[in-house]
């Protein structure tokens, strides 16, 4: 994860993490740093969503910094395996696992062009170097990373080489929203300077 501005959770001041006060209009939200308690909440509300209809869009607003690796890969899958249409919005910026959570999503955009996106290869601060399954673990990551990237670029419409996406991941550099449009890492941005 990357370090920055702590982001406040309006929602969970209101009791609610999970953004289900926007129940009604079929909203989530991830605002700061992506855990093990945010997955569980991201995760149950848009299997409830899901439930209660597999039609209708629902709208995945997104300001985080990153977080936990694992976190947000359960949570991009289940985004992929969702049903219903999820759009992803990325409010100011989606990092590190909030950029893999926003690529899961059926339509990526960015609410102005001051928005920012940015990806890097998963941290491994968790595994020990006397660990017994150290290397196979590394080699595992290693490998969804490349096919995490694959899916970027092919999601691209040939806007995006494999070689750029692992120079952007490898530089942790923040992209623009017009400049991510252009990549094919987004699909609109709603408000762009004049």
């Amino acid at each position: 994860m990357r370090k920055g501005k702590k982001i406040k959770d309006d929602n969970a001041s209101r009791g609610d993490p999970s953004g289900r006060v926007l129940s009604k209009k079929r909203k989530i939200t991830i605002l700061g740093d992506i855990d093990k308690k945010r997955e569980q909440e991201v995760i149950k509300t848009l299997r409830a969503f899901n439930k209660e209809s597999d039609s209708k869009n629902i709208y995945l607003f997104i300001d985080s910094l990153g977080g936990e690796y694992d976190s947000g890969c359960r949570i991009a899958k289940e985004v992929r395996v969702s049903k219903a249409p999820v759009y992803g919005i990325v409010m100011w910026q989606a990092c590190s696992a909030a950029f893999h959570i926003l690529q899961a999503c059926k339509k990526r955009i960015a609410c102005t062009a001051m928005s920012t996106v940015m990806c890097h290869a998963p941290d491994l601060s968790d595994v020990r170097v006397d660990q017994a399954n150290r290397d196979k673990i590394i080699k595992k990551r290693e490998k969804e990373h490349d096919d995490f990237l694959s899916s970027v670029v092919a999601r691209s419409d040939g806007k995006l080489s494999l070689e750029k996406i692992h120079d952007l991941s490898t530089k942790e550099e923040d992209v623009s929203a017009c400049r991510a449009l252009r990549l094919g890492l987004l699909d609109q941005v709603m408000y762009k300077k004049k």
